[in-house]
């Protein structure tokens, strides 16, 4: 089963985590205060869940961890941005020539259509006909996890989307 957990950047500085500083845990919304609040597990020393924090955060940078992780074991997270290195550049873009080379695509993850999937309009198409492929898809069919990496996040590092 997979995991549930979210990200989202602290609003405030708290006693555990500085303003703007990535919050993983639990995500909690309170509609009548139109509040967004990760629940983070803070562990002792020992490993063993110590406290449990409640920080807000800022809405716009929640993010669900989506059941992958990249080639260092790192978790990928919705608009997280990643490089996937690609040896069936040209296949994938439907030319069928197959590659002389690897080409890495940068592309950004988010939810869409009942799934996750990268953008295709940024400056590492994938299939020029669509705005989005299916990221499992990606993984399982054309490169593997082990040539998928993130490299930044749509908040940190917008420009890695840019040319």
């Amino acid at each position: 089963m997979r995991e549930i957990k979210f990200r989202g950047k602290a609003k405030y500085k708290t006693q555990e985590f500085n303003k703007g500083e990535w919050v993983y845990g639990y995500y909690f919304y309170t509609k009548i205060q139109d509040e967004h609040y990760i629940y983070a597990p803070l562990c002792n020393q020992d490993g063993s869940v110590g406290i449990i924090a409640q920080v807000e955060v800022i809405p716009e940078t929640v993010g669900q961890y989506i059941g992958l992780k990249d080639k260092e074991g790192n978790e990928i997270y919705e608009e997280d941005i990643l490089a996937i290195e690609d040896q069936h550049t040209n296949v994938i873009l439907g030319d069928g020539t197959g590659p002389t080379e690897k080409f890495n695509h940068i592309v950004e993850v988010y939810y869409d259509m009942g799934q996750y999937v990268v953008d295709t309009k940024t400056n590492g198409n994938f299939i020029p006909e669509t705005d989005a492929l299916p990221l499992y898809t990606i993984i399982k069919d054309l490169v593997g996890k082990e040539n998928i990496e993130i490299i930044g996040n749509k908040y940190e590092n917008q420009e890695l989307l840019e040319g």
